[in-house]
């Protein structure tokens, strides 16, 4: 399913991404953002259109996913001149339905600027059995940039081609202060459209704990799909102690499935134990990649295509992303998915 079919606008997925930076990016001021908003069948005074374009299109955003209007918005903005170069709204609008297998076994993610998928098999069969319901909670470990946070973007972009949306923390990224317990809710309240619960004034971290753990299982139960939930680097030296042990209590809960049957959890780079739970969880350490997998994932490509080199013309295709000079340990990830996306494309009729 198309992310342009949900009734929640996936914040987390990697094309939502790329959608909402190119709309901020082209429609920086109520005229013409409003009119497109109406032909979408959308109302105008349901916007503050005082505030600046990027608070208001994550609004206008999650209101079309949730009435049921996202394609027709992105319709309107694909007949708008001034979107006629974005590759994007129209590769989004094209979109088919993924099953689950076809999901998981993606060797490009992204459609504004595609990345290599490279030697993720161990991961796509743990998200098979995390979608059939035989497990529920996935932890991903590994050494410093060998791939944890480059697995659970794939994670979250193959859900959401199979119409998941899900809820992700990355607190590698978090700003100022330790994350709170109330600061995490927040997060995923407003990735998943639930109305956060009220913090009662002087109420104690252990206390929000607690009861912000109640409301989320709450909340799951009475979710007509699956919740998933993803978070990045939940280190002690990025959370407060409550918040550590609610980010580990929700997992736990979803292992033990006694109050939720409904919830899937995604750890990347937690190195810590689960109580209780901590050894009938999937465990993945993730691997380095090295040029056997680059070759892998060219090899994958090609036979998307209908196309089986020989290792001559694969070797081309590796000099040219790796060059000459001696290789980095780890090899940066982030550089090379983008670089050999583009080669691989550029060598093969895919579409993307």
């Amino acid at each position: 399913m198309s992310i342009l079919d949900l009734r929640r606008f996936p914040r987390a997925h990697k094309d939502a991404e790329d959608l909402l930076d190119v709309l901020v990016t082209l429609y920086w001021k109520e005229p013409p953002t409003s009119s497109l908003v109406e032909r979408a069948g959308l109302r105008r005074a349901d916007f503050s259109w005082n505030a600046p374009m990027s608070d208001v299109w994550p609004e206008i955003l999650r209101r079309a996913a949730a009435q049921g209007k996202l394609r027709a918005l992105v319709e309107a903005v694909d007949h708008d001149p001034e979107s006629a170069a974005q590759e994007i709204i129209k590769a989004l609008l094209a979109e088919r339905a993924d099953s689950g297998r076809e999901s998981f076994g993606l060797s490009l993610i992204g459609k504004k600027a595609p990345q290599a998928v490279f030697d993720r098999d161990e991961l796509r069969g743990h998200l098979r059995e995390l979608s059939s319901g035989d497990a529920r909670v996935l932890v991903l470990t590994g050494d410093s940039g060998c791939g944890k946070s480059y697995s659970l973007e794939f994670v979250i972009y193959a859900l959401g081609r199979m119409g998941v949306s899900t809820g992700h923390v990355d607190f590698r990224k978090w700003a100022g202060s330790l994350a709170t317990p109330a600061g995490i809710m927040r997060d995923l309240a407003h990735q998943l459209d639930w109305t956060l619960r009220t913090t009662v004034v002087g109420e104690t971290e252990d206390t929000q704990a607690r009861m912000l753990l109640s409301w989320f299982l709450e909340n799951v139960r009475e979710s007509p799909e699956d919740v998933w939930v993803c978070f990045d680097g939940p280190h002690a030296d990025r959370l407060t102690p409550p918040a550590l042990r609610m980010v580990k209590d929700i997992a736990v809960a979803a292992e033990r499935r006694t109050e939720v049957t409904e919830l899937r959890v995604v750890l990347a780079d937690f190195e810590d134990t689960l109580p209780d739970v901590d050894r009938t969880v999937l465990r993945e350490r993730i691997k380095p990649i090295g040029v056997p997998q680059l070759e892998a994932f060219f090899r994958a490509v090609a036979a998307e295509a209908g196309e089986e080199p020989d290792q001559d013309a694969i070797a081309v295709l590796i000099g040219e992303l790796l060059g000459n000079g001696p290789l980095p340990t780890p090899l940066p990830l982030r550089e090379l998915s983008l670089s050999a996306a583009d080669i691989a494309l550029a060598a093969f009729p895919l579409d993307v």
